[in-house]
């Protein structure tokens, strides 16, 4: 795992408000391991909270200056007439900012009408402006206990919270984070990636179309907890994304694949790995076949060859979260009781009566040739490739063929019929 240490200008610093010296930075120094780690590194990358180079300075306790650039960030805040603040200028690039908080009556003025951008916020002042945030009225109640029963019903802040008590960055971006969930702020996505386009995009499936995002270049990027790069997020992880204004990915989570191997099949709806049944993404990539490397397959027609008589092998990868099926790497392994013809150029199993596409196959050069026998008086039969090859002239073969997992087919046990003028 590497940390890219990025970092850009605040775009809407303030000189006076909210700290000249704050930047956002992406894949932050002093948040592993923490328990905040994600919630922290994802609100820097949206531009909600500020750091300081690529230090974000957990135990440090948040301003009212901060949290006023946070709070309008997440909340649309309608503009007031008019705010008189002592210690902001109305002609200051903030004073929109803060006045859209004060009017709201989410932070307060002190006595003499101040601010205060540099004091930090208390737990009474940060969940009377959450709660307001999150839809309650203000005029039910001045009761910072109030605010704390309503945040905990919403999973934002524990109902033993102590009022008095200085709000920390690292808790701060914890219960703002949930905040951003409960509302929407972000435009989303989800779905299971396609494949990577360089190192700045991915080509997801959202269950609806595939669609390219570009990354954000101070973008936070996490795999199952873990702060990592783009090309850990390979074909198949399963992600949920959060998009800047310009469409493009600032946060990016997913979880870490298993590979399971062997038979593989499928069964309503569901795909069985060695007789374990799994549930399977309906967004998940299916890789071609390798008999057909520049064709394509999907989860339909992996169901509808397997009704078809074909059982498949290979790896199946699943999402470490939730067990579910997310990438198929499969190769046909067995198709039993098929139409097929055969020459030196390869076997090619007929799925005519079956509404599906041939499939076409090498021959080993060891193949393993039964001809069944007619009646029961008669004796299977050994036979070469051009033997049976030669067969096909006036008969229909049809059998059960077996492919190896470079893709040829070893082993075939057949039948002869005659043809008649009908077939």
């Amino acid at each position: 795992m590497r940390l890219r240490k990025m970092a850009i200008a605040c775009t809407l610093s303030a000189a006076l408000t909210l700290g000249s010296s704050s930047v956002f930075a992406a894949s932050l120094d002093d948040t592993a391991g923490l328990p905040g780690e994600v919630s922290m590194n994802k609100l820097v990358s949206l531009h909600v909270l500020p750091a300081s180079g690529t230090s974000y300075n957990p135990d440090a306790a948040l301003t009212r200056g901060d949290f006023v650039y946070a709070l309008t960030q997440v909340l649309k805040l309608n503009a007031p007439k008019s705010v008189k603040i002592k210690d902001v200028s109305s002609n200051s690039k903030d004073y929109a900012s803060v006045a859209k908080v004060i009017g709201n009556g989410l932070l307060k003025l002190d006595a003499k009408g101040n601010f205060n951008s540099k004091k930090a916020v208390t737990y009474a002042e940060f969940s009377r402006a959450l709660a307001a945030g999150l839809g309650l009225k203000l005029s039910w109640s001045d009761r910072p206990i109030d605010y704390l029963f309503y945040l905990e019903r919403k999973g934002v802040l524990d109902i033993d919270t102590d009022l008095d008590a200085v709000v920390t960055r690292g808790a701060a971006a914890v219960a703002i984070d949930q905040v951003i969930t409960l509302k929407g702020t972000f435009k989303s996505d989800s779905g299971v990636v396609v494949e990577l386009k360089g190192d700045d995009a991915v080509v997801l499936n959202n269950g609806r179309e595939n669609v390219t995002y570009k990354l954000d270049k101070d973008a936070s990027l996490f795999l199952s907890g873990q702060s990592d790069d783009l090309s850990s997020f390979g074909p198949g992880t399963a992600v949920q994304v959060l998009l800047n204004a310009k469409g493009e990915i600032s946060f990016l989570s997913g979880h870490s694949l298993l590979l399971e191997e062997g038979s593989i099949v499928y069964k309503s709806g569901k795909v069985s790995i060695n007789s374990t049944l799994r549930n399977i993404d309906l967004r998940a990539v299916v890789n071609p076949l390798p008999n057909d490397p520049n064709g394509t397959f999907t989860l339909k027609g992996f169901g509808n060859y397997s009704g078809a008589g074909v059982t498949f092998a290979g790896g199946a990868y699943v999402n470490n979260q939730n067990d579910e099926v997310t990438l198929l790497d499969l190769r046909v392994a067995k198709a039993e009781e098929k139409p097929f013809t055969v020459g030196f150029n390869g076997l090619t199993l007929d799925f005519s009566d079956d509404a599906l596409a041939n499939l076409s196959f090498k021959v080993a050069d060891d193949v393993k040739i039964t001809l069944k026998a007619a009646s029961a008086t008669d004796k299977d039969q050994k036979l070469t490739l051009t033997e049976l090859t030669a067969l096909q002239t006036g008969n229909t073969l049809t059998g059960t063929v077996e492919i190896n997992s470079d893709g040829f087919v070893t082993s075939i046990v057949a039948t002869a019929e005659k043809k008649t003028e009908n077939k």
